[in-house]
């Protein structure tokens, strides 16, 4: 990226303080500056320096930032200076070109950053980033320019730029340079060079002799005489390189006078004629030594803390060329021993092409991709990064690095093994070329480090985990280094003390934050805490002094991070504290002549009991003087009984160890023998954090402990009334929950009254339809009470999910917000009056369908009788037959339904059989009826599922029958379209009431079940089912109404249950269940006409009213060689 182009990101991504002026310029381009109390706190708003300046340099006008950039006390210090005196001379023609530019209304750096060299009032140096703009101030036309303090980005770039020009030099002598010594010799000129440094040397170490040798010189040095580098041991005085060598701690001398080591080298030195030098140990990959780097300046040098950081990596940027050149050596002198090492190397050693496919490669490599052998993984990888990488970019890059540098240390990569789990390698290779410069393969280590990445995440998961904690601990805190410097500083640190990060960490001491009274004993708490931890104490309190010089009170909490000489204080602000413990202080006096007019009693005792001070409202308690009580145990006078005593003394000894303060409430007995009765608590006097004593607050309570009593006599009566009220009973708040329940509500519901009150809402019983009406009177009762009802009924659903209905007669407590309601249920009742009504109703449609019935027989007599005899007198091809007949069948179907209304009216079984269900539906299948019913309705299917184990009932066939005919009738009509009926029976034990079955006897039951897949029957016709003539069909043409009250009356006659339900899945199941008789079946003999001849006469009864039945009947019976008796009297039978 150009310098440009960073310049356009810096303005994209920053919004700096030229941009705000000419933002503001642009609005104002021809006001005049004049108003310099707002520009002046604009500016001083600003972290970039401002300065404003005329054609000529002189500075007119500088905001707080701009004093200190350049080193000002104010900014009010650098006005009239010129500008160009603060600039370096290397800059200073480009600043006076630019200003001229601008002056000229031509483009200088009023669109561009440009890079500046400050100098400052301190003589240090400093880059700054510049951008300036025509501006008017105060009438003139001036220049105004606005900088930003880029040292630190300026030394990283010079860093960078210095470091990859010391690499390309290493690389450059490890490509071009064949043999050790001149390597040295290459790199020990470009080192000297970039450094600026005269001379440099290097010594190599032998192991083998334990020597230094020297390979190489450069520089002037170069015209010392041989043998003025003899080989030296390590532990030879003389030579400097031994002294690096042999300690493994590098020397940086800016000037050699200075540093400890001319004290013991001052001879060596002299004869070299240095004034500065850097010598550093070279290590190799596995941390032995190389050898020592040893460069020197004739004159002292500056060197920077950078310059050490630079020439640390180029150190070790050396020693890997120079181990890799004499690995060169050493593998060009022994090829089968490296062929050993080679095949048995516990690291991965390979050769690939640059493609991606391995030449050779050890069995270490093998195993660390998860391959069995060498041979398998050479034959099953074709491409190492499709194959082998998990992201196949990162082979590209590997290439793209060795084909630009020749090799590459340490290449990271994800790998996916043969069996697909992944792990991570790392990669040392280089690349090597042929004659002509073309790569022919790449060759090289691989290391697995899944382990340590693991650990590396793990750690940086730990890091950012303590990070966040020091970070977010809520109090200003440090990290402090044996010297005083401060490491580390989290954000509350630095809101503390108004220094950013970036001004604290690494480069200010925290004995610039401590007031001069406090520096000297902390310094020594310093110095002790490191020597011994427990000598210096771990919390205690300065002033601190922030960076705009106010003074706050801090509390330190100081503690040594184990293993370490560095230390971590955590800070708190007190100063609000302190000062109020000065103001607490200077109106004790105040606050003292208040206890003793306070209306309460005040006591203060010691840790023994005896009395120290008392109020004069204590003394009007007591009837007892000050003097006469002071000095005194409190417990040992005349004011408490025994009891109390006791009380007093457990209470105070918790209180003193501790315990939470509360109140509590005795007798005293005064100096005149009244009672009074006190709240007392107790509160800890303390010094030094140690407990010296009590001071007990007393109320006088007597009047509320009178009141108390009075009012516990009424609750107790209250209460028993509300618990005998014979009604469940609440009391309930505004927020619905229920204060009081009694037992009866506690029954009423089932639960127990510890669960309902104060936990439970009463809306938690209301059945949800009838809610919003309920929740409605509850808020408007609160807001006008008059305005809704008293008493209205409501469904009640219990623990159990039971509904029943209640009475509610509810109303406001007077004076408060509280409801008292009374709940009666009226479940029961409403159930008999359901049943109350049903009864009378059936009663007076039974009585009226008897009397029609009856009037109806008779008529109905001449309609069937006389058909009868006359298709017994008229031949079989009459052409009257068939309208006769039509007329017999319709007479039989009055009659059926006459039927049904006398059997409806004279409800009850005169005889009682013991029966079997199956046999009754086997019966009723084989009847004509069913026939009849089956041609009717052709598409329908009937299915029984007979429980062959069925148990007896007690009943009538004939009733059971005909009630099994109604209900597969109607279930037929219910399918217009056709359909199925299943018809099933089962043995059923019930041993309590449930909600299907209300009043259930326990025992064994007999349970018939009709169930069709129909249209089902409604909810709201669910509840008319059984009503005489109800009927949903077309009256007259498909029914009468009359099939299922028929039903209903059978089955209450058998006293058997009954539950209909539908129409959920298009059926009507009819369950129909009887009790069961476990008996033998007994034979019967039937009693009635077996038939009518006449050599076989049985007695029989006829009872008729009508004159047509009688007239009918003589005809008959003549026809039939039989006599009739004379006419009897009207409602008496006729005995044959």
């Amino acid at each position: 990226m150009s310098h440009r182009n960073k310049n356009e990101n810096h303005r994209t991504k920053r919004h700096t303080v030229a941009d705000r002026f000419h933002a503001q310029r642009s609005d104002h381009m021809n006001n005049d500056y004049h108003e310099g109390e707002v520009l002046t706190s604009l500016a001083d708003m600003m972290r970039d320096a401002i300065v404003i300046v005329d054609w000529n340099g002189s500075i007119l006008f500088a905001n707080r930032a701009a004093a200190v950039l350049v080193g000002f006390e104010s900014a009010d210090e650098g006005i009239g200076l010129n500008m160009t005196n603060f600039i370096h001379p290397d800059s200073r023609e480009s600043v006076i070109r630019d200003l001229n530019l601008i002056k000229e209304g031509k483009r200088g750096f009023d669109t561009d950053y440009r890079l500046y060299k400050l100098i400052t009032k301190q003589k240090e140096e400093k880059w700054v980033e510049a951008l300036g703009t025509k501006v008017t101030y105060n009438g003139k036309a001036v220049d105004l320019v606005t900088m930003r303090d880029v040292t630190a980005r300026k030394k990283a770039q010079d860093f960078l730029i210095r470091e990859r020009k010391a690499f390309g030099i290493i690389t450059e002598a490890s490509l071009k340079e064949s043999t050790v010594s001149s390597l040295c010799r290459h790199i020990l000129a470009g080192l000297t060079e970039i450094l600026g440094f005269d001379y440099g040397v290097a010594h190599l170490y032998d192991p083998k002799d334990e020597r230094l040798y020297v390979t190489s010189t450069v520089g002037t040095i170069d015209d010392l005489p041989d043998g003025f580098f003899p080989p030296a041991h390590l532990d030879d005085n003389y030579i400097i390189a031994a002294a690096v060598a042999r300690k493994w701690e590098p020397i940086f001398a800016p000037d050699i006078s200075r540093h400890p080591i001319y004290v013991t080298h001052r001879r060596r030195i002299g004869e070299l004629g240095i004034g500065a030098t850097i010598s550093w140990p070279m290590a190799g990959s596995t941390g032995n030594l190389l050898g020592v780097i040893h460069l020197m300046a004739k004159t002292p040098r500056n060197i920077e803390e950078e310059d050490r950081s630079f020439f640390e990596t180029v150190a070790g940027m050396f020693a890997i060329a120079l181990e890799r050149r004499k690995m060169e050596e050493e593998l060009r002198e022994a090829e089968e021993k490296y062929r050993t090492i080679f095949e048995n190397a516990t690291i991965g050693i390979f050769r690939t092409t640059p493609d991606g496919r391995f030449i050779s490669a050890n069995e270490a490599i093998a195993h660390i991709h998860g391959y069995d052998s060498t041979k398998d993984m050479i034959k099953s990888v074709r491409n190492i990064a499709e194959d082998i990488y998990v992201d196949p970019l990162r082979r590209i890059e590997y290439s793209r690095l060795l084909d630009k540098h020749g090799h590459v240390e340490d290449f990271e990569v994800e790998g996916r093994q043969k069996d697909g789990s992944l792990n991570w390698f790392a990669l040392t290779s280089q690349a090597i070329r042929n004659a002509s410069g073309n790569i022919q393969y790449y060759e090289g280590t691989v290391q697995d480090i899944t382990k340590r990445k693991l650990a590396e995440k793990a750690l940086k998961e730990s890091e950012e985990k303590y990070r966040m904690i020091f970070e977010t601990t809520g109090t200003a805190t440090v990290i402090i280094e044996e010297d005083t410097t401060i490491s580390l500083a989290n954000t509350e640190f630095e809101t503390l003390t108004g220094y950013d990060r970036g001004e604290i960490e690494g480069k200010m001491s925290w004995t610039e934050f401590v007031t001069p009274q406090y520096l000297d004993i902390m310094k020594e708490y310093h110095t002790t805490r490191r020597a011994c931890l427990h000598s210096a104490p771990r919390t205690y309190e300065y002033q601190l002094i922030d960076k705009h010089g106010a003074i706050r009170d801090i509390s330190a909490v100081v503690d040594m991070i184990p293993g370490t000489k560095q230390s971590i204080v955590s800070s708190t602000d007190v100063t609000h504290r302190k000062e109020a413990e000065r103001l607490l202080k200077k109106s004790e006096e105040r606050y003292r002549n208040l206890m003793e007019e306070a209306p309460i009693g005040l006591c203060n005792i010691d840790i023994e009991g005896k009395i120290g001070y008392i109020n004069r409202r204590l003394e009007d308690l007591t009837g007892y003087t000050r003097d006469s009580l002071l000095g005194r145990s409190g417990l040992e006078l005349p004011l408490f009984d025994d009891e109390t005593k006791r009380i007093l003394k457990k209470r105070l000894g918790e209180r003193l160890k501790g315990d939470e303060s509360r109140a509590i409430e005795v007798p005293i007995r005064n100096k005149n023998g009244s009672i009074v009765w006190i709240e007392a608590t107790a509160r800890i006097i303390e010094e030094n954090d140690i407990p010296t004593g009590l001071q007990i607050v007393c109320r006088d309570i007597t009047d509320r402990k009178k009141a108390e009593e009075a009012l516990r006599h009424s609750e107790e009566r209250y209460r028993g009334i509300f618990e005998t009220t014979g009604t469940a009973t609440i009391i309930y708040g505004e927020d619905t929950i229920i204060k009081m329940a009694n037992t009866e509500l506690a029954h009423l519901w089932g639960y127990s009254k510890d669960e309902i009150e104060g936990k439970k809402s009463w809306t938690e019983f209301i059945f949800h339809e009838d809610l919003p009406m309920m929740q409605g009177f509850h808020r408007q009762r609160g807001v006008e009470p008059k305005s809704v009802p008293k008493n209205y009924e409501f469904r009640f659903c219990d623990r159990f999910g039971n509904i029943k209905n209640i009475f509610l007669t509810v109303d406001m407590i007077s004076g408060t917000s509280l409801r008292v309601g009374a709940l009666l249920d009226i479940t029961d009742m409403k159930r008999l009056e359901a049943q109350l009504r049903r009864s009378r109703k059936m009663e007076a449609l039974g009585t009226l369908a008897g009397g029609v019935a009856h009037d109806l027989n008779n008529v109905l007599g001449g309609l069937v009788s006389y058909p009868e005899l006359l298709l017994m007198q008229i031949p079989d091809d009459s052409p009257l037959r068939k309208p006769i007949a039509t007329i017999q069948k319709s007479g039989q179907r009055a009659a059926a339904i006459v039927q049904d209304l006398l059997t409806l009216a004279r409800r009850g079984v005169a005889t009682m059989e013991v029966i079997n269900l199956n046999q009754i539906l086997s019966d009723y299948l084989k009847t004509p009826e069913y026939e009849k019913l089956l041609y009717y309705h052709p598409g329908i299917t009937i299915k029984t599922h007979l429980d062959n184990n069925l148990l007896n009932i007690e009943g009538s066939p004939v009733h059971i029958s005909k009630t099994i005919m109604n209900i597969v009738s109607n279930a037929a009509e219910a399918m217009p379209c056709g359909g199925a009926i299943v018809i099933a029976t089962e043995n059923r034990y019930i041993d309590k009431p449930t909600r299907e079955y209300d009043n259930v006897v326990e025992g064994d039951y007999a349970v018939l079940t009709v169930s069709d897949t129909g249209i089902g029957i409604s909810a709201d016709d669910m509840e008319r089912i059984f009503e005489p003539f109800y009927t949903k069909k077309v009256m007259g043409r498909s029914g009468t109404g009359l099939g299922m009250a028929v039903v209903w009356g059978t089955v209450k006659d058998h006293k058997a249950i009954s539950m209909f339900r539908a129409p959920r899945a298009r059926e009507q199941p009819s369950p129909f269940t009887s009790p069961s008789q476990e008996r033998k079946l007994a034979e019967f003999r039937m009693n009635g006409i077996h038939a009518l001849t006449g050599d076989m006469v049985k007695p029989f009864w006829w009872w008729t009213t009508c004159g047509n039945s009688v007239k009918s009947l003589h005809t008959c019976l003549k026809d039939l060689g039989m006599s009739l008796p004379p006419y009897q009297a009207a409602k008496r039978p006729w005995h044959f």
